[in-house]
């Protein structure tokens, strides 16, 4: 089973992800900040992350550049209301794997995730 992290501020959205994703078959873990995924990331691991694009156009990058540091490898998938499409390019040139508007197709969504999550490439193992 596939593990998500996925960080929205927004509460029903946040809600509608969990069950969607729960109900398709992934290990869920929500947040409402980005400051406590990153804090998790120290000592989790996740296949996929899913988070709502912040504010700004920059704190949206700083967020992928962090996440980035701590899992290289790991998919990330931004969800925003305000698609703008200086604001995607920006974001996946930062690292995100692909960017999504709202309302969310469920489906979308969902082979999103299973095509990002079977095409990270493979860890090296010690």
């Amino acid at each position: 089973m596939s593990t998500v992290f996925v960080c929205a501020k927004n509460a029903s959205l946040l809600r509608s992800l969990r069950q969607l994703l729960s109900r398709a078959g992934f290990s869920v873990t929500c947040f409402k900040r980005s400051k406590d995924m990153l804090e998790t990331l120290e000592n989790e691991t996740a296949h996929c992350i899913v988070a709502e694009a912040l504010t700004t156009r920059r704190d949206t990058i700083q967020l992928i550049l962090k996440t980035r540091e701590k899992l290289p490898c790991s998919p990330i998938i931004l969800i925003t209301n305000n698609a703008e499409f200086s604001h995607a390019t920006d974001a996946i040139r930062a690292g995100a794997t692909d960017f999504l508007e709202t309302p969310i197709v469920d489906r979308l969504l969902i082979e999103t995730l299973q095509h990002a999550i079977t095409r990270q490439p493979q860890r090296l193992s010690n």
